[in-house]
């Protein structure tokens, strides 16, 4: 939140505290999926608009109310392309995040190479896949 208003130019930043306080919230569920849970969701869709086709295929045959399974189909291929048109925006901010993290990457590696000893961990590249949450203990 405090980057979104940073860039909005409502709000200057210059030291921030955190101290846990916890603060009721009344977030949209639907408006914050997690990546992962996004992938679920979205194998989910496929496999309900398949068995929805295939009942609209048998509805077809026996003359029952045509309009109501085409319905939950659209809104269902509605659902899942507002789902991709999510992922592939998490995909193309986590790809943009590690493509501006890989020089000081690249900058670590060079001084860790550069160590006579090499002790402690080598440094870690960017990975360009959203980030999960993390999960609580």
């Amino acid at each position: 939140m405090l980057l979104l208003a940073r860039e909005t130019g409502l709000l200057r930043v210059g030291a921030v505290s955190i101290d846990g306080t916890k603060i009721d919230a009344n977030a949209s569920k639907i408006r914050s999926v997690r990546y992962d849970r996004i992938q679920a969701l979205r194998a989910k869709l496929a496999a309900d608009i398949a068995a929805l086709t295939a009942r609209a295929e048998a509805a077809d045959t026996v003359t029952d109310d045509p309009q109501a399974l085409p319905a939950e189909i659209a809104r269902r291929e509605t659902l899942a392309a507002k789902l991709d048109a999510a992922a592939a925006r998490l995909e193309a901010q986590a790809r943009d995040q590690a493509e501006a993290a890989r020089p000081a990457y690249e900058a670590k590696q060079a001084a860790y190479e550069a160590k006579k000893g090499r002790r402690g961990r080598p440094p870690k590249p960017p990975d360009d896949a959203p980030p999960l949450p993390a999960r609580p203990i």
